[in-house]
């Protein structure tokens, strides 16, 4: 017989012995019956061992247990090692699977500002949601800053002009809409002939802006030029701008003080209330006009003889009218002198004066 082989089977019969014996406690436990088989198989066994070796059986049974207690041993240690092992392996695993701590930011940090201009790569499709950045443009300025005539917004982009001296404006029925003063510039966009003039669409610079509607101003109460406002020479420019505007405040002045003089005036209000009076007349005779042109037969012939009636008591009104006229203006003719003139009427005139001789020679006529 192999001797190696003869090894082994003693190998693994004390090592199935040892297994069997540390597992006795567990056996006695939970399976009585079997535990008594298997004791009963580990003492015929010590004891043919003590038979075979001829040493006592309590000296057998002790180096027994005492490789028993070795084996018991291995095997806790064994055992605690691979538990402390296993919870190694779970806590690394648990450190690496954790997400990292978003890092602290300091206070200036916190909040970086965004890039003025992000632009994706062409014909690259890309798969992550960013953001959107919205970028400030600076508006537009229309406006020099070396220049304080200059428009603030876009030019309408026709040729410009100066009016005058203060004059009336009209919507598109011609109906006044209210006054431009002398300087306003104005850029025209087109032409309406009329009977009493030429009547020029113009925008209008207010404030420093362009208008955004166009208005009617007469051709009469404008000087014009070829080109756009922004594209004018400026010395140019100015000196009729300027000419103009002195003007218009020279009218304005002069146009209060006659008029805080005929306040004095004591048929003011006499003339006034009969003025009233006569616009009160006009109005309804225009109306019973209206009723006659409409009107026929019998009830046309009706409304005549009103009318006859009305326009006969009118002419007292009238009469009246005329009388308080012509007591206001006999007062105002030896009181009010046109000529009359403040101090800061006569520096604007003299200013008018210096300026003359480079207007017209800019605008003949001027």
């Amino acid at each position: 017989m192999n001797i190696r082989f003869i090894i082994q089977v003693a190998a693994t019969a004390v090592l199935t012995f040892f297994a069997t014996w540390y597992t006795l406690p567990v056996l006695k436990a939970k399976t009585p019956g079997l535990y008594g088989v298997i004791a009963g198989a580990c003492g015929t066994y010590t004891k043919a061992v003590a038979d075979v070796t001829g040493v006592d059986v309590a000296v057998v049974e002790e180096k027994i247990n005492r490789a028993a207690d070795t084996v018991e041993g291995k095997i806790n240690e064994t055992v605690k090692t691979t538990v402390e092992l296993k919870e190694a392996v779970v806590e690394k695993v648990a450190e690496i699977s954790a997400p990292e701590p978003a890092p602290q930011l300091s206070q200036q940090q916190a909040a970086p500002a965004p890039p003025k201009h992000e632009t994706a790569p062409k014909h690259e499709p890309s798969t992550t949601v960013a953001a959107a950045v919205v970028v400030e443009e600076e508006p537009e300025s229309f406006s020099d800053p070396d220049d304080p005539r200059s428009a603030l917004n876009k030019d309408p982009g026709y040729d410009w002009g100066v009016v005058v001296t203060n004059s009336y404006f009209y919507d598109d029925n011609m109906k006044i809409t209210g006054i431009l003063r002398g300087g306003t510039v104005i850029e025209r966009n087109g032409s309406i002939a009329r009977n009493d003039g030429t009547v020029y669409r113009c925008y209008y610079l207010i404030n420093r802006e362009w208008s955004a509607r166009t208005v009617n101003i007469y051709s009469r109460d404008l000087v014009t030029f070829m080109g756009k406002y922004e594209e004018a020479n400026k010395e140019q420019r100015d000196i009729i701008i300027e000419y103009c505007e002195l003007s218009g405040k020279l009218e304005e002045l002069r146009a209060k003080l006659i008029e805080g003089l005929r306040a004095r005036n004591p048929y003011a209000t006499a003339y006034k209330n009969a003025q009233s009076e006569r616009g009160d007349f006009d109005t309804n005779l225009r109306a019973m006009d209206e009723r006659i042109a409409k009107a026929e037969g019998p009830e046309r012939m009706e409304l005549i003889e009103k009318r006859r009636i009305f326009y006969l008591r009118g002419n007292n009104s009238n009469q009246g009218y005329n009388e308080a006229k012509k007591r206001y203006d006999d007062w105002n003719a030896q009181n009010v002198n046109p000529n009359m003139k403040t101090a800061d009427m006569l520096n604007i005139e003299n200013r008018l004066k210096a300026l003359k001789p480079k207007a017209s020679a800019i605008v003949p006529g001027l």
